[in-house]
């Protein structure tokens, strides 16, 4: 199985433990804490999540650091990272809300896009502690006019624990065709089981209307305790073994060529990349949505 680690393409950090003060990130509103909320330091693939409990470890390289902080629900918050406990007040946003038409629909007819049972991959990509997201591209096809409500999304994972925890977030695309607003303004948390999975997260309790200009889905690794995995490694040449940690869990992706629709966060940007060495290939991550008539 090979595994490709988002580590290798950015600069290696390496960060410890050692002088940790915490932080922890807050509703303006109702002053309670957000969880899981993305902590990405700016200009630096470097970044990390709040826990259950809106909290975060300080480390050295976040002390002194310009972050932004985004959670699903709230506005957006530039922060300078001081060696003291940091609280971090995020706003919660003001969504408009758009006029969903339900029109009579009779029988219910589903629209599979890019089923992910046909694809076969050996790869994966993986976090070795950065709060990085991934998104896959899906545009807005004639076809899906007579389908055009998100009943599930399916992912493909792998884990090597029970329950590996991972945000998904559905984001607009702006007229660069980036990564944008936010679509659904609810958290979504989905739950891996261990092993080579199909993960599905149910939208029939809400509307979600496929957008007319695309939509990206975004997979975000959350870096917290509960997702940790230890493991160990040598390097080539010695026999000598290291330990590491991965954050589970571990998204299925497979090998393609012409434009990438994939995208990374981090650095508190987003990034279009090929993802692997042969500027013609790129890794598509295996994300399966169906689509219905009847919201």
């Amino acid at each position: 199985m090979k595994r490709i680690p988002l580590v290798t393409l950015f600069c290696f950090l390496v960060f410890t433990a050692l002088s940790q003060s915490a932080g922890v990130i807050i509703s303006s509103e109702t002053l309670e804490p957000i969880p899981f909320a993305n902590i990405s330091k700016k200009g630096s693939s470097f970044g990390t999540t709040s826990n259950e409990n809106g909290k975060f470890n300080v480390c050295e390289q976040l002390k002194g650091a310009v972050v932004i902080v985004s959670a699903i629900g709230f506005e957006q918050q530039q922060f300078t990272i001081s060696d003291k406990q940091d609280t971090i007040y995020l706003t919660p946003k003001q969504y408009e809300l758009k006029e969903v038409v339900v029109r009579p629909t009779g029988e219910r007819k589903e629209v599979i896009v890019n089923p992910i049972s046909r694809k076969r991959t050996n790869y994966t990509l993986f976090s070795n502690g950065y709060a990085w997201i991934v998104a896959k591209h899906f545009s807005c096809k004639p076809e899906y006019n007579a389908t055009p409500y998100i009943k599930e999304i399916r992912v493909s994972t792998q884990s090597k624990i029970k329950d590996a925890k991972f945000n998904v977030r559905l984001l607009s695309v702006n007229h660069k065709g980036e990564p944008s607003d936010e679509v659904f303004g609810k958290n979504i948390i989905a739950s891996a089981k261990k092993g080579k999975k199909n993960t599905t997260i149910n939208f029939e309790m809400d509307t979600v209307a496929f957008p007319e200009d695309g939509l990206f889905v975004a997979l975000e690794w959350l870096i917290v305790e509960a997702n940790a995995h230890a493991y160990s490694y040598t390097v080539k040449g010695s026999k000598k073994k290291h330990k590491g940690i991965m954050y589970q869990p571990h998204f299925s992706v497979f090998k393609k060529e012409g434009e990438s629709p994939t995208w990374i966060y981090y650095g508190a940007n987003w990034h279009q990349t090929g993802l692997t060495p042969n500027a013609n290939e790129y890794l598509d991550l295996l994300i399966e949505l169906t689509l219905t008539n009847q919201p």
